[in-house]
């Protein structure tokens, strides 16, 4: 069998050529579009990888931020119970060594004061023991009477001396505890003065001094006494005296 031959015209080649051209131009096309697309694909994938693995690290970036966060929070708050708890601590040993203070200064008030009680006692027994009597002064005056002569019972104008003194600032040594009827008889006895006493139940009562008697002078006339110019309200029997009293019996007339 042979070969069948094909004749192209000049013209007939021109545009074989020109076809077989146009279709290389086009193939050439095609294969760049194609390689375009899958280009654009790849940087899809990798935009999309980039874009995954950016969010992937955002996110932990962003719990790793939480992390930080929840551990500051968690070392502040640590921080603030042991600072709360120093302050307690502080606090209560501030109140400790207060009330230490307190009881220190309890005790050394209650020494300083059981100490001066004990040293008044021991004063107060030495003087005791040393100061067994005390003097007094004692008077017994009746100057009310001459200026009332005419009140008087008669027959006792001569028991009123000039001067209306019948003791006058008697110095008496009495013991310790004794009272003014105690120093006034004391006085009687050693100026030897009558002395007129009544037993009552609110205790001795003196009636009169040298034969002038309660009455002889009025109907409300009697005898009062003072103590250092104060007139006590119990009888000169009840009266305790202290070292240094004047002592001092008035007769009034009423």
């Amino acid at each position: 069998m042979g070969f069948i031959h094909t004749y192209y015209t000049p013209v007939q080649m021109t545009g074989v050529f020109f076809m077989k051209k146009f279709t290389a131009v086009l193939l050439s096309a095609l294969l760049c579009f194609s390689l375009l697309g899958c280009s654009n694909e790849e940087k899809k994938v990798t935009t999309s990888s980039t874009t995954a693995i950016s969010s992937t690290v955002y996110e932990s970036s962003e719990k790793a931020e939480e992390k930080e966060t929840e551990a500051e929070k968690r070392e502040t708050t640590e921080k603030k119970k042991v600072t709360s708890t120093s302050v307690k601590s502080e606090t209560a040993d501030k109140a400790s060594t207060s009330s230490t203070v307190a009881s220190t200064t309890e005790k050394s008030t209650a020494k300083k004061q059981a100490v001066s009680s004990a040293t008044k006692a021991s004063t107060t027994k030495k003087q005791t023991t040393t100061s067994s009597s005390i003097t007094c002064t004692v008077t017994v005056e009746c100057k009310s009477i001459l200026n009332n002569m005419d009140k008087l019972k008669a027959g006792h104008e001569s028991y009123v001396p000039a001067d209306g003194y019948i003791i006058n600032n008697c110095n008496v040594t009495v013991s310790n505890g004794d009272t003014a009827y105690d120093a006034v008889k004391a006085a009687c006895d050693t100026k030897g003065v009558y002395l007129n006493v009544t037993n009552s139940s609110y205790g001795k009562y003196i009636a009169g001094f040298n034969n002038i008697d309660e009455k002889d002078c009025g109907s409300q006339s009697g005898w009062l006494y003072n103590v250092n110019g104060s007139y006590p309200s119990k009888s000169c029997s009840k009266y305790i005296l202290s070292n240094g009293d004047n002592v001092v019996f008035t007769y009034t007339c009423k």
